[in-house]
């Protein structure tokens, strides 16, 4: 296949290292990536988020920098890996560094960047930011609902949390698997059995979701608390 201004034994080089990236050989694919001699922005973008898959949030942070001084220009993309290392990283600034970068310059916004972005700033502890990002959204859905559930759930935001899924219930968006694993978690944080078991049996009743282990586990937990032991372990 011939890609017009780019040489085509570049461009299969760089099919190739995006197939050992998704097979999680790195080595191999870092190898093809240093050969390259005209690295694309998709050969960058495939080994930052590769890097990502494996664990390794500060290689791949790194090479972003890299390719910033190479001169190459983010894409979505590329602020998408870059935002989920540094929540991984819980490095704040080196996120809002990024997303100065991002808006100078002027890279569209989508659902997957907000998202990756409100989840740096909720496990970066700043929650104002993270909500934020969620109310300048234009293009909202249940990924960005979700997201910012969860966010307020892992700061034991209870208020937050169950008003924040009734509020996207009420816009029209039907809360998924994740969604209710959090609603479960911070019922069972702020010790509302009622409400937990309400939601509990809303999800099939109402949305057709199998429970899952999770679930299962945030209501145990939930009865737990509750000192409803018994309960608890009958519903095992």
């Amino acid at each position: 296949m011939v890609v017009v201004g780019y040489d085509p034994n570049e461009y299969l080089k760089t099919k190739l290292l995006i197939l050992y990236v998704k097979s999680g050989d790195l080595g191999t694919a870092h190898v093809l990536f240093d050969n390259l001699q005209e690295k694309s922005l998709v050969s960058w973008n495939a080994m930052i988020a590769g890097y990502l898959q494996k664990g390794l949030e500060e290689v791949g942070l790194n090479l972003y920098y890299k390719m910033r001084q190479t001169g190459f220009i983010p894409d979505q993309y590329t602020f998408a890996s870059v935002f989920r290392a540094c929540a991984t990283l819980a490095t704040l600034e080196h996120g809002k560094q990024a997303h100065g970068v991002m808006i100078k310059c002027q890279i569209r916004e989508n659902v997957v960047v907000n998202s990756a972005l409100m989840d740096m700033c909720f496990k970066c502890s700043s929650l104002s930011d993270g909500h934020r990002v969620f109310d300048k959204s234009l293009n909202r859905n249940v990924v960005m609902w979700t997201a910012l559930i969860s966010g307020y759930g892992q700061h034991g935001k209870v208020v937050e949390v169950l008003e924040s899924f009734h509020r996207m219930k009420t816009e029209g968006f039907k809360p998924n698997y994740v969604t209710f694993l959090s609603v479960l978690s911070a019922c069972s944080d702020g010790g509302l059995l009622d409400e937990g078991w309400a939601y509990f049996s809303s999800m099939t009743k109402d949305y057709g979701i199998q429970p899952g282990g999770q679930h299962y586990a945030a209501i145990v937990d939930l009865l737990g608390r509750a000192g409803r032991l018994q309960e608890a372990y009958e519903f095992v």
